[in-house]
């Protein structure tokens, strides 16, 4: 399960988050980009992701049901874009 949060989550939102997730035994790893902040999720059962999905700081939450190999280009809409600052961007068929 992947949770995008919201930009502006709080710290105490980020606790109930954190929280109800200890009392599912689910672990996570945060992952920060400089577009977005995620909370990657790993499951040992089934969970309902309707319990987290209407909390204050979750912004989407993805079910994650294929191999973790091959998950990536399956739910990713659009290129990998890196910010180099100074307006510089760059992606995928873009290295000009």
């Amino acid at each position: 399960m992947i949770i995008q949060l919201h930009k502006n989550c709080t710290a105490q939102e980020h606790l109930v988050l954190d929280e109800l997730l200890a009392q599912n035994n689910i672990k996570t790893v945060e992952i920060n980009t400089q577009f977005n902040h995620y909370l990657v999720c790993i499951l040992k059962r089934e969970f309902d992701i309707r319990h987290i999905g209407n909390l204050a700081c979750v912004k989407d939450v993805h079910r994650v049901t294929d191999g973790y190999k091959l998950v990536s280009r399956q739910w990713k809409v659009n290129p990998t874009k890196i910010d180099l600052g100074d307006g510089v961007i760059i992606q995928e068929g873009d290295f000009t």
